[in-house]
């Protein structure tokens, strides 16, 4: 075996990421898509091709490896790794808040942009119970009334009005980014089914946008 394709398929086994590419790649360089559903099915199937295919597909895989690794540590050297030696190198205290942050951050920072869209909903019930406040005052005889305050913070011209309308859009992107990477996640390390990451990832944003509808 060529030590090109041997790199190759070592990098295929190593990265699995990859593995949805490695398919794509096969499928472009024979004209017909591989029926393998996992890294060393495809490995096999790509050892069976004639040599000159078996090349090509290397050569281009090789390519992609090498940037995918490229990027890879990108990411690194911008976001920090967070190895075990490092956290070893912490005080225990220290170290735990710093696995503590880089687990929680990006939900905190989700759950936080939900929030935000659901600020009309919250208003809503907020001016409901004013309304029943209101109620039982009157009952009792009482002339105080708590004023409503949606009408007044969506009012034309207020500057809660458009603090809103421009924080909503980067706040659903950041909604929507998060529930599609965490559904593809979920089915695309086995066979890296990305179709069927998306129509689970879309159906979840159908059921967070049921939510709004519903607080309309």
């Amino acid at each position: 075996m060529a030590p090109l394709l041997m790199g190759a398929l070592a990098a295929l086994s190593e990265l699995p990421d990859l593995f949805a590419t490695g398919k794509a790649i096969y499928e472009g360089v024979t004209g017909a898509p591989p029926a393998a559903t996992s890294p060393v099915a495809l490995a096999a199937e790509v050892q069976a091709l004639p040599p000159d295919q078996a090349d090509a597909w290397a050569r281009r895989f090789e390519a992609e490896v090498t940037l995918y690794r490229a990027q890879t540590e990108r990411l690194t050297l911008e976001q920090g790794e967070v190895s075990a030696a490092v956290l070893g190198a912490l005080p225990p205290a220290v170290a735990g808040e710093v696995a503590r942050l880089r687990m929680t951050t990006r939900p905190v920072i989700v759950r936080r942009m939900s929030h935000l869209l659901l600020v009309p909903l919250y208003l809503i019930v907020i001016d409901g119970a004013a309304m029943c406040v209101n109620a039982l005052l009157a009952a009792f005889g009482l002339t105080t009334r708590i004023e409503p305050i949606a009408g007044q913070m969506f009012a034309g011209g207020s500057i809660y009005a458009t603090l809103y309308a421009e924080a909503t859009g980067p706040a659903a992107a950041v909604v929507v980014t998060y529930i599609l990477a965490r559904e593809a996640g979920k089915v695309a390390g086995g066979e890296g089914k990305l179709g069927a990451a998306v129509e689970s990832a879309v159906g979840a944003v159908g059921r967070l946008g049921g939510l709004f509808r519903r607080g309309k």
